[in-house]
């Protein structure tokens, strides 16, 4: 008999290359938008309007949105002041 835990595990460590890979897209993006930046630092307007748009993508996750797309939001800054040192 399969073990349920190891089987869900599994897709979850699925999950996790796949967004793992989508991650690095989108910071590798996100550091291009850097070097094209006058000035750096976060957009609180463009921020808040992202996580509306997601929030309203769907109800079950938009509780969690805020936080993740924080952090997301925070790396981004980091690696474009790193790469403008």
């Amino acid at each position: 008999m399969t073990d349920p835990v190891a089987a869900l595990r599994a897709r979850i460590d699925a999950v996790d290359d796949a967004v793992l890979a989508l991650l690095g897209e989108r910071l590798a993006i996100a550091r291009a938008i850097g070097q094209h930046k006058p000035t750096l630092g976060r957009d609180a307007e463009r921020e808040a309007a992202v996580i509306a748009r997601l929030r309203a993508l769907d109800a079950t996750l938009a509780d969690a949105v805020p936080d993740i797309w924080d952090a997301l939001f925070a790396t981004s800054d980091a690696w474009q002041r790193r790469d403008r040192g």
